[in-house]
């Protein structure tokens, strides 16, 4: 039937609203993230997320894309391409793009966790994104970002977090010095990946409450993390000097979880 309707005037005010989410100042203003990609929503319906409404171009959204949608209950509003084009964050659009509620930020994550990954100013979205993939993927319980990191909201975020925006509890914006005390004054232990530690990743011992510390891409992590936590490495036997932040943390990530395995 959504066929038969008129696609939405790009004048209209949900169309409207939807594109302004690409800006953060917006998405905090109205608690509301866009949630892009076939793959992206089907995971984001998975991990309960709480769609408004999705804007759908019938002649190209993915049908297993539209029947995650429909099952939401929320209304799908059709769309012409230029209205796609308008809200999307992409070069080329899927045809089917949501509305969700953001999701809140867990102010007992530190009280209740024992395993988190910590995103120190990790600037770029794509990286973001792809920490909370990896750290839903392995079970992690949750993840922090300090001030200076990417918005956890931001479109790309969730998109190469592939829905796990939804699905990983999360805290933002501490300072990284507060947030180091904070850890340690709590019985965490602070893991430091840096590439000029002594310990590696798989002798390492992973017991414990563990806060594994990703830096940003150009500085690596805060001093105040160095001063209080333990370094450890990834052997690169190659000669490779450095690896990309994701690439290191899924290394990382996965050998703790194996490690911690009973």
């Amino acid at each position: 039937m959504e066929l038969n309707q008129r696609p939405l005037s790009l004048q209209n005010p949900r169309l409207k609203l939807a594109a302004s989410l690409k800006q953060r100042k917006y998405r905090e203003r109205h608690g509301l993230v866009l949630v892009e990609g076939e793959r992206v929503i089907r995971q984001a319906v998975f991990y309960g997320a709480r769609f408004k409404y999705f804007l759908v171009h019938f002649g190209s959204a993915d049908p297993g894309a539209l029947e995650a949608a429909y099952s939401t209950g929320a209304e799908l509003l059709p769309v012409d391409l230029d209205g796609l084009r308008k809200v999307s964050d992409t070069p080329a659009p899927q045809g089917l793009i949501g509305v969700a509620e953001a999701v809140p930020k867990d102010a007992e994550l530190l009280d209740r966790a024992q395993w988190i990954i910590v995103a120190d100013r990790v600037r770029d979205p794509g990286n973001l994104g792809a920490l909370i993939r990896i750290g839903k993927a392995a079970d992690v319980e949750g993840i922090v970002s300090t001030k200076g990191s990417a918005d956890l909201g931001h479109p790309r975020t969730i998109r190469a977090s592939a829905g796990g925006y939804f699905g990983l509890p999360h805290l933002e914006g501490p300072e990284p010095d507060v947030l180091a005390r904070r850890l340690i004054n709590s019985g965490w232990r602070v893991v430091v990946a840096h590439a000029g530690a002594e310990s590696d990743v798989f002798s390492f011992d992973w017991s414990g409450r563990i806060a594994l510390v990703i830096g940003n891409e150009a500085e690596g992590p805060h001093p105040a993390f160095h001063n209080v936590g333990d370094r450890v490495k990834i052997p690169m036997p190659g000669g490779i000097e450095s690896l990309n932040a994701a690439v290191a943390a899924g290394v990382i990530v996965y050998q703790a979880m194996h490690a911690r395995r009973p």
